[in-house]
């Protein structure tokens, strides 16, 4: 081997870690590598590419066919969107570190390359892997190196190391990609406006909808409803799209509830734009809303806006209520519309509203009698009203509102009035309580019991003298009577008037000797009258009639010796009874003493 000629200075020389290798040697492993790094990157780039259109497809597949039909709400909507598009963005990154990085960032080594040209070569017969190896780790003669790098490289003139290195997988992966990009871009071509609304909606730049094949071309504005009231929607189809039997209405309530309200087609009825014409009514509006129109396949991309007035309401109710001052009854408060107090109850109604009125008229009917609707005097926030009128019958009172915008209660509540009438006192004879024979000269005593709801104030004996022809009066004593007052005597029972209260036990004697010209055969009728503390005029309570009839004495005498006598046959009937039934008992006793079995001895 000649030796190698000395080298200038500005002569570079190609130096492989720490020996010197052929130039030409050198350039093709670099080849080589450089080979391997752009057949991987390339194979990655297709891969990832193909991947890529792929999950691109699937999210717009997730966003038309889940995302747009299925979720209402517009936040909603973006904030899938953004998690789907994180999703592609995150599964872009891992593709690109799982397929395009590692070929870009790899750096094999020499003898790597020596070994995968001299597995496509064999003829080389390890020259290339020795050479390298020496190279990387000189062991021996410098000059024995060098040699051997000559005949190495001399042995490599011919060949390309760039052809080891298959080129199929790469050519594959961007065919592949090629392939899912053209694709993409034919779809594209085919539903373009699939194709923009997709861009749009996952690039985030707006919320359009996909394209359908029905066309809803107008959709009624929202506005303002009284809460309770009905509201119309109507919306219209292109004639010349797919026209459906029925459309719908989405409804979305202020409180997150979503409803769906069936729009039917109006024979005859044209749209404002040439249409088919649909109609729905949302029948009782009673909160803010919103909702869109549904027919077919498609959808109106805007949701309109439904404010629900609120009806002026009776918040509260702050109800004052005095009795009559003769019942001697405290004022009372209550919240409790429904009424039931005393006739004669004074009642002050201080109501509040849950908006401010322009107006609150009050409809008051007692008995048959319905007064004319007055209009109540407003606080100064005008949310106030104050009412108020005397208890006299049974009725209904109630507070009908008018807001500012016109809005009413149209069916305010109608409260009870139960008035409660001070009933007249009820009052018992309890002795004698029967008719009676008596004599002129007679003092009977005469008791009663007396009840009110809520004062006795004054009680009488009352009497008068019958001729002995002259029949008891028929049914309840009637003051307003004439006839029944004829003659009438009244005896005051002060102890009433002393003592008052609403149940009493009395006495009076009814001493006939200050009856003046009785006779034998007259009849003497009484009763107990009792008033009670009613005003102006109060309620009077009578009893029952009883009569004493007047007989002279003989016949009085003659008629207890009967009833004497009356009374000791029947006394003497009872005590023969008694002494026959114990007889009867003495006889049973004894019987079954002899029944008894002997005792054993």
């Amino acid at each position: 081997m000649s030796a190698r000629p000395a080298l200038d200075d500005d002569e570079e020389v190609v130096v492989m870690d720490g020996d010197d290798l052929v130039v030409g040697l050198r350039q093709r492993l670099d080849a080589l590598r450089a080979r391997r790094r752009t057949l991987g990157v390339a194979a990655g780039l297709g891969r990832w590419t193909a991947k890529a259109v792929g999950v691109v497809l699937l999210a717009v597949l997730c966003d038309w066919l889940v995302i747009w039909p299925v979720v209402e709400s517009a936040g909603l909507s973006l904030f899938l969107r953004v998690v789907l598009d994180l999703l592609v963005l995150a599964g872009a990154v891992w593709a690109l570190r799982r397929w395009v990085w590692p070929a870009w960032s790899a750096r094999p080594a020499d003898h790597e390359l020596a070994v995968q040209v001299e597995l496509a070569h064999p003829q080389l017969d390890a020259r290339l892997v020795s050479t390298v190896q020496l190279a990387e780790n000189p062991s021996g003669s410098p000059d024995l190196v060098a040699a051997l790098a000559e005949q190495t490289d001399a042995a490599c003139a011919g060949l390309d190391f760039r052809a080891v290195v298959p080129t199929r997988p790469a050519r594959t992966f961007v065919a592949a990609g090629l392939g899912a990009l053209l694709g993409l871009a034919l779809l594209a071509a085919i539903l373009p406006g699939h194709a923009r609304a997709a861009a749009s909606r996952l690039l985030l730049l707006g919320d359009a909808g996909y394209p359908t094949a029905t066309w809803l071309i107008w959709l009624s504005d929202g506005g303002q409803v009284p809460r309770g009231e009905p509201f119309t929607v109507e919306l219209e189809v292109d004639a010349s799209s797919v026209v459906p039997a029925e459309a719908g209405v989405l409804v979305r309530l202020a409180s997150g509830r979503v409803s769906t309200y069936p729009a039917r087609r109006v024979e005859g009825a044209v749209g404002p734009h040439g249409g088919v014409l649909y109609r729905a009514v949302i029948d009782r509006v009673l909160e803010d809303l919103q909702f869109r129109a549904v027919a077919g396949d498609a959808r109106f991309p805007v949701w309109r806006n439904v404010a629900c007035l609120q009806r002026p309401e009776v918040k509260s109710l702050s109800i004052t209520i005095t009795s009559p001052a003769y019942l001697g009854v405290a004022s009372a408060t209550t919240s409790i519309g429904d009424l039931s107090v005393a006739a004669g109850s004074t009642v002050v109604i201080n109501a509040t509203f849950t908006r401010p009125v322009s107006s609150a008229v009050l409809t008051l009917r007692q008995g048959s009698a319905t007064s004319a609707p007055t209009a109540i005097p407003l606080g100064d926030d005008t949310r106030t009203g104050k009412a108020g009128f005397v208890v006299t019958q049974d009725g209904q009172w109630s507070l009908t509102l008018t807001g500012s915008d016109g809005t009413n209660n149209p069916d305010p509540i109608e409260h009870t009035i139960t008035a409660i009438p001070d009933q007249p006192p009820a009052v018992r004879i309890t002795f004698p309580a029967a008719d009676k024979n008596v004599t002129t000269f007679a003092a009977w005593p005469v008791r009663f019991s007396a009840h009110d709801d809520h004062d006795i104030s004054s009680a009488w004996l009352k009497y008068r003298v019958l001729a002995d022809d002259a029949a008891a009066l028929a049914g309840a004593f009637d003051p307003a009577d004439p006839t029944q007052q004829e003659g009438v005597r009244a005896l005051a029972i002060s102890s009433v008037a002393q003592e008052r209260g609403t149940d009493l036990e009395k006495g009076v004697t009814f001493d006939l000797r200050q009856v003046p010209g009785l006779a034998p055969g007259q009849k003497v009728e009484y009763w107990i009258e009792v008033s009670d503390n009613r005003q102006p005029a109060p309620n009077t309570g009578h009893s029952s009639r009883y009569q004493f009839v007047i007989v002279d004495a003989g016949t009085l005498e003659e008629q207890m010796g009967k009833d004497r006598q009356r009374i000791l046959g029947t006394l003497t009937d009872i005590k023969e009874q008694q002494e026959d039934a114990k007889a009867r008992t003495e006889g049973l006793r004894r019987d079954l003493e002899l029944r008894k079995p002997a005792a054993k001895p």
